[in-house]
This record gives structure tokens, C-alpha cells and sequence, in this order.
């Protein structure tokens, strides 16, 4: 035993996780399905089917992917709406001291604009973790 180490033969065993042979080459997967988000637009000009036929084609997508790799479980999805939920209800709902509604949104949406735009992170995140696919990522 020199230097603390208690392997005398100078070789150290594999890192923890690490699996031999795992450096090969892996055969292709076949491409999953693809997201298009072109047609999601907000702001001024507000498409009518953005929340009915759109959000239904998108949420088709992300299911079938979600079923083909085994990602996007209901559970994960729920959680990122929760969260989105949320921060939409604490900008929204404010109480107008003295400012018009407007105003007032405004400014609690600078306030909490960094938190929200965290989410991003966050999908980065389980998409890393394989918690999300691809197609939720984008979306």
C-alpha cells in the first residue's frame, strides 16, 4: 500500500458507471418523429386554433415520440405544465397598487421573466436525462 492507495498493482479499477467496450460504435437509430413549430405564433394577431387544433396536433406529436423512445411520460409533461401554470397565474394575478393592470403585469413579468425563462434550462435538463425527447425540447 503506497501513497494511501490500497491497489498494489498500479491499476485502478474502472470509473463508477463506466462500462468496458461501451466506446464502440452504436448502430444508428431510426429518426424519431419531428416537431414543426412554425405555426405556433402569440402576441398580436393570435391565431384561433392556437389553443384547440394546434395545441392538440403538437401534443399528438409529442405523445407518439414519448411512446417510441419511451420519454415525455404524462408525469414529466404535467410537471413542466404545473410550473407554467404558475408563473402565469403570478404575473397575471396582481394586486393594482396605484399602477393600471397593464402595468402592473409588466413589471411582475420583469420580475419573474428570469425564473421563467429557466425552464429552458430545466427541459435542457430532463432532455439530458432522457426524461424528454427531442421533439418536447423544441416545442
Amino acid at each position: 500500500m503506497t501513497n494511501g492507495r490500497s491497489h498494489s498493482s498500479g491499476h485502478r479499477p474502472p470509473e463508477r458507471g463506466f462500462q468496458q467496450g461501451s466506446r464502440e460504435a452504436q448502430p444508428a437509430q431510426p429518426a424519431g418523429p419531428t416537431i414543426e413549430v412554425a405555426d405556433i405564433r402569440f402576441g398580436a394577431g393570435l391565431t384561433e386554433t392556437i389553443f384547440a387544433d394546434i395545441a392538440q396536433n403538437k401534443a399528438r406529436v409529442v405523445a407518439e415520440a414519448g411512446d417510441r423512445n419511451n420519454t415525455n411520460r404524462s408525469t414529466q409533461l404535467r410537471k413542466f405544465y404545473d410550473e407554467l401554470v404558475m408563473w402565469h397565474e403570478k404575473v397575471n394575478v396582481v394586486s393594482s397598487a396605484g399602477m393600471c393592470q397593464q402595468e402592473a403585469r409588466q413589471t411582475r413579468y420583469q420580475d419573474v421573466a428570469p425564473y421563467i425563462k429557466m425552464m429552458i434550462a430545466k427541459v435542457a435538463y430532463a432532455r439530458g436525462r432522457k426524461h424528454v425527447d427531442d421533439c418536447f425540447e423544441k416545442l
